[in-house]
């Protein structure tokens, strides 16, 4: 119940009380003025009475007695009435005041109830508000946050590529002391250390074939059997259109940012031609360089966890910018006892096949 409808109520209540007083008055005024007007019409036939002659006066008092006994009846009947006419009038005077009582103990009721509604509606306020408050303060806080984590990232990868910057100093710093040892050993008649590696055996690539790139000096997995099996599961489920067409251009993947665009050829031949080209992500981003790629934990050590030496070769398609890692890995692999197979691509070419293409050779 609002403030305003209790109000409105109360005002109600008092427009009844005043209708109830305000009738009882006017039936008190009436009452008052039959009775004086009764009054004073007796008082009039006294005095006529009493100017009349001794001889009228002397007959009336012969004659009239039971007529004056009727008269004193009546006054003392309508004496009567008007007394009890005033009880009644007194009694109604005393419930209208117990009413009255009553609606002004029902009125301080609801003004109470009203100051306590006013009091909670106040306090509701004030609690909204320190709620208000507290969420605004708890998001500027978690803002803060945001902000700080996510400098912190950026620090930490920051710092992550100044150690990796540090790194590959370190490594080249290493490589241009091992050389300059060398030189000046082999300059001065010292011992020279010559190493010995197995004479290469070149197969050909039948068995299952594992594929990486090596690009700006970093390693990464080619998923090329995933996106196989789907061009050939999709090949398989759309015979119809290219028996129609003679020929479909489609795009497979992506699968961890390596795309397939495959152009597969219908000709006389009981045979496919197929020309393809491989989209591959950022190396610089996603690839790892060797001095990370050789430790246990790295993607490229996970990749070749699950393979077998015996009935897995590993493809490295290289680019100009990698032959120094690439030498790195091929000697990991040998001493994991993988057979390689190298294909350099001269820079900027991407990996791609078609019909007159060559197998991969493994050493």
């Amino acid at each position: 119940m609002s403030r305003r409808s209790r109000q409105n109520e109360i005002g109600v209540g008092q427009d009844s009380f005043l209708d109830v007083v305000s009738n009882i008055v006017g039936i008190l005024i009436i009452l008052v003025v039959i009775v004086g007007s009764q009054i004073t019409s007796w008082d009039s036939e006294e005095g006529e009475a009493a100017t009349l002659p001794d001889a009228s006066i002397s007959q009336k008092n012969d004659f009239s007695e039971h007529d004056i006994s009727r008269a004193e009846a009546e006054r003392a009947a309508f004496v009567l009435q008007h007394a009890r006419e005033m009880d009644r009038v007194n009694s109604e005077l005393q419930e209208i005041e117990e009413q009255k009582k009553i609606l002004i103990a029902r009125m301080e009721t609801l003004r109470r109830q009203d100051l306590q509604l006013e009091s909670e509606i106040n306090f509701s306020v004030e609690e909204k508000r320190k709620a208000s408050e507290t969420l605004s303060s708890l998001q500027r806080e978690l803002k803060k946050l945001s902000e700080t984590e996510t400098l912190k990232n950026q620090e930490f990868l920051a710092a992550q590529q100044r150690i990796l910057k540090y790194e590959d100093e370190i490594r080249r710093s290493q490589e241009l002391l091992v050389e300059a040892e060398t030189a000046v050993k082999g300059k001065n008649g010292g011992p020279m250390k010559i190493e010995h590696k197995m004479t290469p055996i070149l197969r050909n690539v039948s068995t299952q074939e594992t594929h990486f790139i090596l690009k700006e000096g970093k390693v990464l997995y080619i998923p090329m059997d995933e996106l196989i099996e789907i061009y050939k599961r999709r090949t398989k489920e759309a015979t119809g259109t290219l028996l129609t067409s003679g020929q479909k251009n489609d795009i497979i993947g992506p699968i961890n940012g390596f795309s397939l665009h495959v152009k597969t050829i219908i000709t006389g031949k009981p045979f496919l031609d197929v020309y393809w080209t491989l989209e591959t992500p950022s190396i610089s981003q996603f690839g790892e360089a060797p001095e990370f790629a050789l430790r246990e934990m790295s993607a490229f050590k996970s990749r070749l966890s699950g393979l077998n030496p015996r009935n897995n070769i590993i493809t490295l398609w290289v680019y100009p910018d990698s032959f120094g890692e690439f030498t790195v890995l091929k000697e990991e692999l040998y001493r994991l006892g993988f057979l390689v197979a190298s294909r350099p691509l001269p820079q900027n070419v991407p990996i791609s096949a078609s019909p007159e293409g060559k197998k991969s050779l493994a050493q």
